[in-house]
């Protein structure tokens, strides 16, 4: 009897673990944005078709399962079916290609493509996930390739996920934000890509491609997207304890490193250096009058042993791969602005700018916003708030503008000005890197005031006299 009660729980429990791992098991989807069905033999592929307004669910790509997942598009002009001859497979090698398939070995066809824009733009296109599991983890990709004439780049923006890693082998924005190339784009095969992306309790993220960042015709054309559900998530990290984030002026993002990279007309959202973690901060610039993408011999880091090096050139980060610049002929001042900050938090704000052009005077750079500070700058401090510096050149002396122990106050938002107008001949300025660093203060060195102190002595004298009447009683 005892035996077949143990045969009946084995059974049980591996029937019970059969399906916990049926529950759990992870799919990878594809979808041929226009294109064919038969994408690949013996593979499953979902077929947008014609109609960019329909719902489809995707199937696992294996065993044509259902995922659950519904995907839909809204906002995009049209949707092309093509024969073979328009095939348009990424180079072997690039990151499309390991994740699409090549002409060599296709996973997708790339026989048609949706498209978004032309002429004056019509905005932008949604593609929406819904259905997603919330204790699950999940990876989206997009390529697109279109066989025409450079077309400048579209802007990919993943919303709705309670967190996300952008995993885009294209200019990197933020956590969420990313620039790509989609005429052409097969050379080079790039993705935009975001992995362990949590869902939220909706179960709903959304990625919209807005084609009129820098596109002469506004066009956009996307080929195929893999969404795969990656395994269980973790945990929710702990809030972070202390940040560094980096902000390399309109150079990309140095391979390996997690560093924000600007444009002039958006907002972007601050990444943790060491752990890709978003922040919450947000940094803008307003005011400024060009901005430059510089790459190989023009790149201009300071030097060692300065203190620009000693704060950038350490933690390796590649500055001076572009750099934000002002003429003050077309506009007074230039406004870094820091939002989101945590009143209860103290933080360290580092800029350097340099170029290699003939002496220049100097630069006014002065902080705004806080309700303290400590100016920790390299040169010219002029008061606590203000420091003055040249950044034409600088890379020699690698001196830094700083604050350290800045108090932001309760709206969390600092600005720091800078003035190119001060002693300079031509009156530009040219900044190169940013750095924020932010820690929660210790408390415990924290002595009560002479006032407090007393009351406290009130309060305990008035107990230990309720003590000795209590014992009387």
């Amino acid at each position: 009897m005892e035996t077949r009660k143990t045969i009946a729980t084995l059974l049980a429990v591996g029937m019970f673990l059969a399906l916990v791992g049926a529950a759990q098991a992870a799919f990878v989807a594809y979808h041929d944005l226009g294109g064919t069905t038969a994408d690949a033999p013996g593979a499953y592929v979902t077929d947008q078709g014609a109609d960019p307004t329909q719902t489809i669910r995707l199937r696992n790509f294996t065993d044509n399962a259902d995922t659950g997942v519904d995907f839909s598009i809204t906002g995009a002009n049209g949707s092309t079916d093509a024969d073979s001859s328009a095939n348009r497979y990424p180079d072997a090698g690039t990151d499309a290609a390991a994740i699409f398939g090549t002409a060599a070995s296709p996973i997708v066809t790339h026989g048609g493509s949706t498209n978004e824009g032309g002429g004056t733009g019509s905005g932008s296109t949604t593609f929406t996930l819904a259905g997603l599991d919330p204790t699950q983890l999940y990876d989206v990709a997009i390529y697109g390739d279109r066989n025409l004439g450079a077309d400048g780049v579209e802007r990919f923006t993943l919303n709705g996920a309670d967190a996300a890693v952008n995993s885009s082998s294209a200019y990197k924005i933020s956590s969420t934000v990313t620039d790509m190339e989609t005429r052409p784009n097969a050379t080079v095969g790039h993705v935009a890509r975001w992995s362990d992306i949590r869902p939220g309790a909706d179960g709903t993220v959304t990625i919209d491609i807005d084609p009129e960042v820098s596109s002469p015709s506004n066009i956009a054309y996307l080929t195929a997207l893999r969404l795969q559900e990656t395994g269980a998530a973790p945990p929710p990290p702990p809030p972070l304890s202390a940040i560094t984030a980096y902000h390399d002026m309109g150079g990309e993002p140095s391979p390996g490193n997690i560093t924000t990279q600007q444009s002039l007309d958006t907002t972007h959202t601050l990444i943790d250096f060491a752990t890709g973690a978003d922040t919450g901060i947000d940094f803008s610039v307003a005011g400024a009058t060009g901005i430059d993408t510089r790459t190989g011999t023009v790149t201009r880091p300071p030097n060692a042993g300065t203190p620009a090096g000693d704060l950038f050139l350490a933690s390796g980060i590649d500055l001076d791969d572009g750099m934000v610049n002002l003429s003050a002929k077309s506009a007074s001042s230039m406004t870094f602005t820091f939002a989101g900050l945590d009143p209860e938090w103290l933080y360290d704000v580092a800029l350097y700018g340099d170029r290699n052009s003939p002496a220049d005077g100097v630069e006014r750079f002065t902080l705004i916003g806080a309700d303290s500070a400590i100016n920790s700058s390299s040169t010219g401090i002029i008061d606590a708030l203000t420091t003055d510096m040249e950044t034409r050149p600088n890379n020699t002396t690698g001196n830094v503008a700083r604050w350290t122990d800045i108090n932001p106050g309760a709206d969390g938002i600092i600005t720091i000005d800078i003035d190119p107008t001060v002693s300079s001949d031509i009156n530009i300025a040219y900044i190169s890197g940013v750095r924020l660093e932010g820690a929660a203060p210790e408390r415990d060195d924290i002595i009560p005031e002479p006032a407090t102190m007393a009351m406290l002595g009130l309060a305990f004298a008035g107990l230990g006299g309720y003590v000795k009447r209590r014992k009387r009683l």
